[in-house]
């Protein structure tokens, strides 16, 4: 069953995306593919999908601690951007070095991890995490699927009352 509008904000359906109940999906959890993107993931039946323009996505799940228009404080929020590059990068990991070395570049954001290989969809991809000027921890997934396009996959989470948001994080990335 395809539900173009299930778990988008507003009920507004995300052109080129829809949303699938099927047994691909963990327990608790649907599929979400995006055409534009070009990939599926597995997100919380209880998260909401918004398209936040031309090559950005937002899932969040927001927990009953969390008040309204505030930085996350009982949830996550997993954004997925696309990054048009002007510059032709030789690998991911060049890439992954460029984003890095931007993000240290802001005065406000204190690295925390530096940058660790990873696997995205069989894709070579790199994570690191800084802390931004709200102090809130940012972790990011960096790939590049072709010579023109990067992804970056953000995330913060906060669980002050143990409901496993990270894990459902964890799972959302692992689906991809």
């Amino acid at each position: 069953m395809v539900d173009t509008d299930a778990g988008l904000a507003n009920g507004e359906a995300d052109e080129g995306s829809s949303t699938e109940r099927d047994t691909a999906a963990p327990e608790g959890y649907r599929t979400y593919h995006n055409s534009d993107f070009g990939f599926s993931m597995a997100v919380p039946e209880d998260s909401s999908v918004q398209a936040e323009g031309p090559g950005r996505l937002k899932i969040q799940l927001l927990g009953p601690l969390n008040e309204p228009f505030t930085e996350v404080t009982d949830g996550f929020t997993l954004t997925v951007f696309e990054d048009e590059l002007d510059t032709s990068y030789a690998s991911a990991e060049e890439y992954a070095e460029a984003v890095i070395a931007d993000t240290r570049s802001v005065s406000e954001n204190e690295i925390a991890t530096e940058l660790e290989a990873r696997s995205v969809n069989g894709m070579p991809a790199y994570r690191y995490s800084y802390r931004g000027a709200l102090g809130s921890l940012v972790t990011e997934y960096l790939f590049l699927p072709d010579a023109g396009t990067g992804y970056q996959i953000s995330y913060i989470i906060s669980d002050p009352e143990n409901r496993d948001y990270e894990d459902m994080v964890f799972t959302m990335l692992e689906s991809l």
